[in-house]
This record gives C-alpha cells, structure tokens and sequence, in this order.
C-alpha cells in the first residue's frame, strides 16, 4: 500500500515538476530601445538591483551571475525588447494550458517559472555591456 500511494503521489506531481519550460531569453533593458518604453533602475539597501521596463519587474541579486559582454558577442544573441518578451511568455503559457488541458493537469505559471533563465541586458554610462541573470518578479496591480 505505501509503494502504491508513493507512486501515485509521484505520477500527480509529475507535471508539476517538470512545468517550467528550458527556454533561456535574453531581453533589452536598454539596448533595443522600444518607441514609449519606460526603463528605471533601482539599488536597494540589500544591493538587490530592480529594473522596471514598462510594467515588468525583474530583480537581480549579487549572489547571481554578472558578466560583462563584448559587443561581438551580441550578433550571436536573439536580444529581444519588452513588447516580444511578453508575447514569448503568452505563447509559452497557453501551449502548457493546452498541454494540461489533453492531460488533465493544468498549472499556471508565475513570472518566475515561464522560463528558465532569464538574461537582462543593460548598456551602462561607460559604454559596458552588461548582462544580468534575472527573475521576473510578479507584481499585483
């Protein structure tokens, strides 16, 4: 009976666990600048960094990755602006709504769960590219 109830348990979180799609995006903050799009950038006390593009909210921690990129690697980087982010984000949550809906298990999805791994890219006042690793944050409006 415990065997049983292990597995059951198991094949009902199955889809749970593996929800989370495996794209890695790299989005603009301000290198791919969108006519009316709003950008700022915000330090907390904690060293915690904020950028707000729009309405979106996207937090970097210092224990995250950090790198500083060359402009020749960028030719090889899909950057995408905040407008194509969200629509990727759309597309990708109703596919797993469709998934859930053939086998009867729909979740959906945070900010922070859409994607894997999201790469902020920002262009300082020294001219250095930089590239944040960061997550989205969900904000209730």
């Amino acid at each position: 009976m415990k065997k049983f109830l292990i597995i059951l348990f198991i094949g009902f979180s199955y889809p749970f666990l593996y929800s989370q799609t495996k794209d890695i995006v790299h989005l603009s903050f301000n290198i791919n600048k969108e006519i009316g799009c709003s950008v700022s950038k915000k330090v907390n006390d904690n060293k915690k960094t904020h950028f707000y593009i729009n309405k979106e909210h996207f937090e970097w921690n210092p224990k995250r990755e950090l790198e500083v990129v060359l402009n020749s690697k960028l030719d090889n980087i899909d950057i995408l602006n905040i407008s194509s982010f969200l629509e990727l984000a759309e597309t990708k949550r109703k596919s797993l709504i469709k998934e859930g809906e053939k086998d009867k298990t729909i979740k959906i999805l945070f900010n922070d769960e859409v994607f894997e791994k999201i790469y902020l890219y920002e262009i300082d006042k020294h001219g250095m590219i930089k590239r944040y690793d960061v997550v989205w944050i969900e904000e209730i409006q």
